[in-house]
């Protein structure tokens, strides 16, 4: 992995990408898995709210963090806050009844041999769908690119938020 890292970005620049990467990508686990909980539970109005709560605080907080100079590291803090807080404050409903927790190790081997083989396609497929923004800057600059994230985020966003209201 770092072989092709150290191809785009220059020395030093890359070591925080990956814990950025891996922290961002836990937090937005952890928002996706509460939504599904939620849909689980047929809430349909939780997940409304939690879901706008969410998509709400990354603009506002992107915003705010731009605007008072925060770098890529800002940007990424702004994620992990907008799609924790959500969780937070939605705990209560969403873990109401899971305990006690009981081990099943049957079922732990069948979620494993269903849930492996997907989790390594998503992870690849979100790695493709990604792709485009670590070779952008690279290719054609950092003004370039950073046009092409701000509206290919907006159009992202919108197309979800529409999205929602179907799923």
């Amino acid at each position: 992995l770092a072989l092709p890292l150290t191809l785009i970005f220059s020395e030093g620049e890359w070591e925080l990408l990956i814990p950025s990467a891996i922290m961002a990508s836990w937090a937005m686990a952890w928002s996706e898995f509460s939504l599904d909980m939620l849909r689980a539970r047929l809430e349909p109005k939780s997940y409304l709210s939690f879901s706008s709560l969410r998509d709400g605080l990354q603009v506002l907080l992107v915003v705010l963090f731009l605007k008072a100079g925060g770098g890529s590291g800002a940007l990424v803090g702004a994620l992990v806050v907008a799609n924790l807080l959500p969780s937070i404050l939605w705990a209560r409903i969403l873990w109401q009844g899971a305990w006690p927790l009981r081990f099943d190790s049957i079922l732990l081997r069948r979620l494993l041999a269903y849930g492996l083989p997907l989790s390594l396609l998503y992870a690849l497929g979100t790695v493709m769908s990604n792709t485009d923004r670590l070779l952008l800057p690279w290719l054609v600059g950092a003004e370039a690119t950073g046009l092409y994230g701000a509206a290919n985020g907006l159009s992202r966003q919108s197309l979800f938020l529409l999205m929602q209201a179907i799923n």
